[in-house]
């Protein structure tokens, strides 16, 4: 469910990303703000940030959220997709496994996913708060 996000082909551990699918891994804008396809890989199926085996992908594209802002400091629209290819392979096993997500009839149901006082947990290898 987590990878790390590495900068300037460099083998060390940059920032946290989650697998939404097979194909995509949803980030920090600020962790990839700047940086171009090339400069991004994505390192899957580690579980601490010091293993060396990991399945490698780079970026295709990068999508950056429209209203980031990285000078205003509040972090706001801090959300980043990277669209990989080839795509993850996820055999179902515990070791690697997209994030869960839910499955909405309408628009309403998904402004209102989830819902108020729901028990949520964050993964990462990162600080939780600034």
């Amino acid at each position: 469910m987590i990878v790390s996000v590495r900068l300037n082909n460099s083998e060390e551990h940059s920032c946290s990303g989650t697998i939404l699918t097979a194909y995509y891994i949803l980030t920090s804008a600020d962790c990839v703000d700047g940086a171009s396809d090339f400069e991004v890989s994505i390192a899957a199926g580690i579980h601490d940030r010091i293993t060396d085996f990991a399945m490698i992908r780079y970026p295709h594209e990068i999508y950056i959220h429209p209203h980031w802002n990285k000078s205003d400091g509040t972090y706001r629209n801090d959300i980043a997709i990277l669209r990989i290819f080839p795509p993850l392979s996820i055999p179902g096993g515990f070791s690697l496994a997209r994030t869960c997500i839910s499955y909405t009839n309408s628009k309403n149901e998904t402004i209102n996913y989830p819902s108020a006082g729901s028990n949520l947990v964050v993964v990462g290898w990162g600080s939780t708060r600034y």
